[in-house]
């Protein structure tokens, strides 16, 4: 069993609430009074961050960045909530943070624009791909009229360029030209999960 520590003051770090250690932390940097802080949450947090991650060591390190960002950051760091909840949004932040980084790398083709599949998909893929699949159906929605209709025949009905050439009553050449304009304008607006 860990020792409970004394503050100069002569208080015992058990003895205090989250908020009011971590308001001791603030004030003083006791670095023992952050360390208990850090053994009452770690367990849980890593156990939090580990449904996100699926894997122990990726978990360990988001609560890991998210404790040492809370002590260098100690002064500046305003906690509007409960310490508990703080920790914990913090803790799933990092964790989506590192999922969308990974996502942005995996990501480099044409693939990220085909509705996301959440058949087999973990909470996290879940959370990212449905916050995707908003950001592809906005910027589709900004694609002028033909060209949208042209994108969404070949992406959303599977048709080859001949059929909806046949459809449209254009040219091959002419849904080759949107289709190519619609990929390019996607990319943009959608740089921050595909790489190009």
């Amino acid at each position: 069993m860990i020792q409970a520590q004394i503050l100069p003051e002569g208080i015992k770090t058990d003895d205090l609430t989250n908020e009011e250690l971590f308001e001791i932390i603030k004030e003083t940097g006791d670095y023992l009074a952050f360390e208990k802080l850090y053994r009452r949450f770690y367990y849980i947090l890593t156990h939090y961050a580990y449904r996100y991650m699926k894997c122990p060591e990726l978990a360990n390190d988001m609560v890991s960045e998210v404790f040492y960002k809370l002590w260098k950051k100690r002064e500046s760091i305003s906690v509007t909530t409960s310490l508990q909840s703080y920790l914990f949004t913090s803790v799933r932040n990092k964790c989506l943070d590192q999922l969308r980084a990974k996502s942005r790398v995996d990501q480099c083709d044409d693939s990220v624009l085909i509705d996301f599949d959440c058949s087999s998909a973990t909470p996290l893929q879940y959370t990212v791909g449905e916050e995707l699949h908003q950001k592809i159906e906005s910027a589709i929605e900004a694609l002028p009229r033909d060209r949208r209709k042209v994108f969404r025949m070949s992406r959303d009905n599977g048709l080859k360029y001949k059929e909806i050439a046949d459809t449209l009553g254009i040219s091959i050449k002419t849904v080759e030209t949107q289709m190519g304009r619609a990929l390019k304008f996607l990319r943009q607006e959608l740089s921050e999960y595909v790489n190009v």
